[in-house]
């Protein structure tokens, strides 16, 4: 005689299974969304270090010049890096262009674009700090004749040290005018008297030239 199951017997053999695949797809379901938010979780964090390391070195974009050489406040040996990583480098090299130009008069004369990725600018300041005639009392104005390397890459802009090459001193309501060769000089030993207010005058220009491009680069990104 051949032995057959009953509808209940087959009920019982199959259920078990079922429930059992069911358990598991359901812990690998959890243990996979878990492992996704953990994921989440850590890119977030490391996305956020990031922006902040950043933000840090940017501020720290600038040149001092308390030795009377120009030194990188971010460590570098002779220059300084500003990062805006959405930017490509053709991208910052024009935004950078464009910025340049509308800050200087007679730009096709100041500005130079040396390669792919490098711009050169040929500057003459505005008058960073003055002096008096005794005999007379008439006011000198001193500018600054100087060079700036900029180079770039995706996401990174590299403002190599300010060249000085003249201080261009000018007499006011007179024709007199010095124009004195400073190229490879420690500025600080160039000057005879009130070093500390000379040199931070031409700290400030060359740094707040360089807050000013990053700040007008950063506007025109975000819009």
């Amino acid at each position: 005689m051949v032995a057959t199951l009953g509808c209940g017997n087959v009920y019982s053999q199959t259920k078990k299974p079922v429930r059992r695949t069911a358990s598991v797809a359901a812990k690998q379901k959890a243990e996979a969304e878990a492992k996704a938010k953990a994921e989440a979780e850590e890119k977030a964090k490391a996305e956020a270090e990031e922006k902040a390391r950043i933000s840090e070195n940017n501020m720290k974009c600038k040149f001092s010049l308390e030795t009377g050489d120009f030194i990188s406040q971010q460590g570098y040996e002779n220059y300084v890096i500003y990062e805006i990583p959405e930017m490509t480098a053709s991208e910052l090299k024009s935004a950078v262009y464009t910025i340049l130009t509308s800050m200087f008069k007679s730009p096709k004369d100041a500005i130079t674009s040396v390669s792919d990725n490098i711009l050169q600018l040929e500057g003459y300041s505005p008058s960073l700090f003055e002096g008096r005639i005794s005999f007379n009392y008439k006011t000198i104005f001193n500018h600054i004749i100087f060079g700036l390397v900029i180079q770039f890459k995706d996401g990174k802009i590299r403002y190599n040290t300010p060249s000085l090459k003249y201080i261009h001193m000018v007499v006011e309501n007179s024709d007199t005018n010095n124009l004195s060769n400073i190229s490879g000089v420690n500025i600080r030993g160039y000057f005879d008297e009130d070093a500390d207010s000379k040199i931070a005058s031409i700290e400030n220009y060359f740094n707040n030239l360089i807050a000013t491009i990053n700040s007008k680069l950063k506007q025109s990104n975000d819009w």
